[in-house]
């Protein structure tokens, strides 16, 4: 008889993995999109024997040129060389084709898949696991994990944190030391994995450290959290030596921010009606600060019911875990979301499984609390799955190329200057300037400190011999990045343009002081700066924004 329920359970799980390929599997056809283009299709670090290019940091991999540049000082770096190997070993089976590409991102978010069901499993209990798993797998908020090249560090380090997950609570749960040791051993590789295709879940210990205290196992749980623990430890001075960053990420800021931006990944995850890659930060420091006022009080409340002797019931536990594992796993993203003003999707990606986990032990406790709402919530949950299912496969299409992400993008963000930026950038690239000028001021108005459109409207105003404009609109994109080179020298073209010969000059010169490299920079300096007559050049856009 125990053979039945499990059959259904595992054809069910069929299902909702068929849903996925269905759905995820249109975008086999699909191109480069976004970063994709400068990190793997024309990036030559790729042409590196493997046990080169796995030294390679990110900046170093993706701009290799301007890495050498000791004038250049890059807020954030990273070491990822399992997402390195990926893409190389993709790279050297199947050439430069974005069609095998994205056909293994599938096939990874597939795996990822099942051990989000194994996870659940060993987490919920057989009966409810399905459900979690189903969020998990067809949610449109995780389309861009898979859909998007770029984001496969996201795709790897989620699937290895959930190997590491199902290790773990194999290991809390085994009968005998030996077999929790080798669970445990387990774990820790996968997570160190994890951490290797890109840091986002090293906070992974706290999220199964929280799991494991809802569950029986005497000290074999702390052995196995402290274990991991000593991985993330031991990953954090391997990460240091191999970068060379020298500014500190805003920590301070992002934690005010914190709240707000928990709060916003739960209305997307809620109302899935306006992603995008150019989603903003909608909900405050005030009120997201006010929900951890109101999530404090309860927190008291339960620890004096601990205190007084009652015992938080199953569901409850569950519950809180499943929070605790968003909040640890969401968190070291924030700072990212802070600095870059945006609420992107793929963050969410593994941290969405302990929300779901967390519904389902609440949903399924007032359901069987309370029968006369059970029919109104299963309608409420048929109603929002129907809806999620339609917005995910409405959403797969929008990383089919460039012109379909950043027009969704425009549409869903008009308020983002990055979104205006990025459509103009399609009307700089088929030569219709008069439909990205406007772009390229309305992304200015958004923000007066973008300094590719700043540079980008220079460059206009130098083709339009209007030289004094150009000056004051590259002046404001020096001022807002003074490392930025091509527009020193588009303003150094704008002022040899008035005549004024040193100021010019001494503009170029500092566009080659950055860059000795440049190769505009020299032929400019050549032409106007060593002889007697000037032969300007049209500037630079440099168009390449990500």
């Amino acid at each position: 008889m125990a053979a039945k329920p499990r059959t259904r359970e595992l054809v069910l799980l069929v299902m909702i993995l068929g849903a996925y390929a269905v759905s995820l599997g249109r975008t086999i056809d699909h191109g480069y999109v976004w970063d994709d283009v400068p990190e793997i299709e024309t990036n030559a670090s790729f042409d590196r024997p493997l046990a080169e290019g796995i030294r390679l940091t990110q900046v170093e991999r993706g701009a290799s040129e301007l890495a050498q540049l000791g004038s250049l000082r890059f807020g954030y770096d990273s070491y990822r060389p399992l997402l390195y190997a990926s893409y190389w070993a993709d790279i050297a089976l199947w050439g430069r084709s974005p069609g095998p590409m994205h056909r293994t991102n599938v096939l990874l978010g597939g795996l990822a898949i099942v051990l989000a069901y194994l996870v659940s499993r060993r987490w919920l209990g057989a009966t409810t696991a399905l459900v979690p798993t189903a969020v998990f797998a067809l949610h449109p908020i995780q389309i861009e994990t898979v859909a998007y090249l770029s984001a496969r560090g996201d795709l790897l380090a989620g699937l290895f944190a959930l190997a590491a997950t199902y290790a773990a609570l194999r290991g809390v749960d085994a009968i005998t030391r030996r077999r929790a040791i080798g669970w445990a051993v387990v774990a820790s590789a996968s997570f160190a994995a994890s951490l290797l295709s890109k840091e986002a879940y090293v906070a992974l210990p706290l999220a199964i450290a929280a799991i494991a205290a809802t569950r029986p196992g005497g000290r074999a749980r702390w052995r196995i959290t402290a274990a991991l623990a000593a991985v993330a430890i031991a990953y954090l001075p391997v990460r240091a030596a191999m970068l060379d960053v020298h500014s500190r990420p805003p920590y301070g800021d992002a934690l005010v921010a914190f709240p707000g931006a928990v709060l916003d990944y739960l209305r997307s995850v809620i109302f899935p009606f306006d992603l995008s890659i150019e989603r903003q930060p909608r909900t405050g420091a005030l009120v997201g600060w006010s929900g951890v006022v109101l999530v404090s009080a309860m927190a008291i409340w339960l620890v004096r019911r601990v205190r007084a002797g009652t015992r938080l019931p199953p569901w409850a536990q569950t519950t809180i875990a499943g929070l605790a594992w968003l909040l640890a796993l969401l968190g070291p993203s924030i700072v990212v979301v802070h600095t870059m003003n945006v609420v992107a999707d793929r963050y969410l990606y593994v941290p969405l499984l302990g929300l779901a986990v967390a519904a389902t032990a609440a949903g399924a406790r007032l359901a069987n609390q309370r029968p006369r709402w059970a029919r109104p919530l299963g309608a409420v949950a048929i109603l929002w799955s129907s809806i999620t299912l339609f917005v995910a496969w409405r959403q797969v299409p929008v990383w089919r190329d460039v012109s379909t992400l950043y027009r969704h993008a425009v549409e869903m963000a008009p308020g983002s200057s990055r979104a205006q930026y990025r459509v103009a950038v399609l009307e700089l690239q088929t030569g219709n300037w008069e439909l990205a000028v406007p772009r390229l001021e309305r992304a200015i108005e958004l923000d007066p400190r973008n300094v590719e459109a700043l540079n980008n409207l220079g460059v206009y105003l130098l083709r339009q011999a209007r030289y004094p404009e150009a000056e004051a609109m590259l002046r404001r994109a020096v001022d807002a990045n003074p490392a930025r080179f091509n527009a020193w020298n588009n303003l150094g073209l704008a002022q040899l343009g008035q005549g004024k010969r040193d100021a010019g000059c001494a503009s170029i010169a500092r566009a080659l002081e950055i860059n000795q490299g440049y190769e505009p920079a020299r032929r400019d300096h050549a032409r106007a700066c060593t002889r007697s007559r000037s032969s300007l050049g049209g500037g630079d856009a440099g168009e390449r924004s990500e």
